[in-house]
């Protein structure tokens, strides 16, 4: 409950989608209870798409999906600009899909998405959405995403949501397959990128080191999590001619000189 709380204050939400939450709360807890799922409609900017819930114990992303929608995160309620029609997106730990699918309704079929999720059962409740929305334009990729194509040892010991292959304890392992965007963008023969979305927990300079010819080529826009106690991706994307946002409570993007505190949306772009 403290972290639903938590992650409420976080939120600029409206008073409408404020009222709605202990309905929402309460729906789900029923669902929990008599196991049964739904299929939500969830906005992005003026494009919409939708998601089979199941209503999975903590850790999985499910319950914040259901209560938030829209408002789950900074870059869905306001991404959308980022992601220009037939353009192609990248959503780098995807889980269940959420930025997949969003990403997918916005590039439209003549766009494309590349999804990577490291989790066998996130990817195929992934596959469930992306053919909920009729996205051919969306291909999934099982594995994660560093800065070698090989395997590695994927850590589950903190759940769905916090699966990390650099950090936590090894007892809980499962072997999975790796990839590197710019194999994907060569394999792929990607004419332009314009959107990497990151969240691998930790092992965001991974994904960096191994999508260094794409940044260089393409010059995508990118949304990270970030910390001060996490200054190398940061300091690389800098090192590259990328200038650092966040969104502020009415969406606009503003400069962000310095990260002194937790920023869960850090958008790089490079200049215009």
């Amino acid at each position: 409950m403290k972290k639903t709380l938590d992650h409420i204050a976080r939120r600029n939400l409206s008073p409408a989608a404020l009222c709605s939450l202990p309905y929402r709360m309460t729906e789900f807890l029923a669902m929990r209870a008599l196991r049964f799922n739904r299929v939500i409609e969830i906005r992005f900017g003026l494009h919409r798409f939708r998601m089979l819930i199941q209503p999975l114990g903590q850790m999985h992303g499910s319950r914040g999906i259901f209560l938030f929608r829209e408002h789950y995160e900074p870059l869905l309620n306001f991404g959308s600009s980022l992601i220009p029609r037939g353009g192609i997106a990248f959503d780098l730990g995807a889980n269940q899909g959420i930025y997949t699918c969003a990403f997918g309704s916005a590039v439209g079929p003549e766009g494309r998405v590349l999804s990577v999720e490291p989790i066998p059962r996130q990817v195929d409740r992934l596959n469930t959405n992306v053919k909920l929305n009729g996205s051919s334009h969306v291909t999934v990729a099982s594995g994660a995403i560093s800065d070698t194509a090989g395997e590695i040892d994927l850590r589950m010991n903190h759940g769905d949501t916090a699966a990390s292959i650099v950090w936590g304890a090894t007892d809980k392992v499962t072997r999975v397959k790796t990839y590197t965007v710019d194999e994907i963008v060569a394999a792929e023969k990607l004419p332009r990128v314009d959107f990497i979305k990151i969240d691998v927990e930790g092992a965001e300079m991974l994904a960096l080191r191994g999508a260094l010819q794409t940044l260089r080529k393409f010059r995508p826009s990118l949304s990270l999590e970030t910390s001060p106690e996490s200054p190398e991706p940061v300091d690389f994307l800098r090192s590259l001619g990328y200038q650092m946002f966040e969104f502020d409570r009415r969406g606009k993007l503003v400069p962000v000189k310095k990260v002194d505190r937790l920023i869960d949306c850090l958008i790089a772009r490079p200049p215009s």
